[in-house]
């Protein structure tokens, strides 16, 4: 279902999309898996998909949003890239060799299941780091969760600014990470 939300501001696209955060739904990981699944059947490529985000972290609140990373080789990244706009993920910001893609957002809303997709390549796996950190230790995750809690009252309908905020307190944990877990993509799926 393709909708065009490129005529609304930036103001207009925050009303309609406020920041709102809930309670873990054990659905988030079955809306990823059957995702997953698609994706891999439909992108005929070597990649490794992962569950990251708040919603793949039991402990916390997170917006009923399910982040997926799909990491891939360089010379397929283009062509996947273009194969996710023919799968009714939307282009929401570029640069090189970091993409990201939104599904299930309509110009009446959010649809019943929401994804945010990150292409990256196999050294730009930052996600997976954090995603790791939090599940491993729960007052970390926990602190995380006062953050965006605060955050999503001040910044509700300011989305850039949301994330903004969060910045920091990612990087620094992400650095943590990096020291205390070794992760590496698979290819084989």
């Amino acid at each position: 279902m393709k909708n065009d939300l490129s005529n609304l501001s930036k103001k207009e696209l925050w009303q309609l999309f406020p920041i709102e955060l809930v309670s873990y739904n054990p659905s988030w990981e079955n809306w990823f898996c059957s995702e997953k699944k698609k994706l891999t059947f439909f992108l005929p490529y070597k990649k490794s998909i992962h569950h990251i985000g708040s919603s793949a972290v039991k402990t916390i609140c997170s917006k009923p949003v399910v982040d997926i990373l799909l990491v891939c080789h360089k010379e397929d990244y283009n062509a996947i890239s273009t194969k996710l706009l023919q799968y009714d993920y939307i282009l929401m910001s570029k640069s090189r060799f970091r993409h990201s893609f939104n599904k299930g957002y309509t110009s009446q809303g959010y649809q019943s299941q929401v994804f945010h997709l990150h292409l990256r390549l196999s050294d730009d796996i930052d996600e997976l780091y954090f995603k790791q950190l939090l599940v491993s230790d729960e007052s970390i995750a926990k602190e995380y969760e006062k953050l965006k809690r605060s955050l999503a009252v001040k910044y509700k309908y300011n989305r850039d600014r949301y994330t903004l905020e969060k910045t920091d307190f990612i990087k620094k944990y992400t650095e943590k990470a990096k020291t205390m877990f070794t992760i590496s993509v698979d290819f084989t799926q």
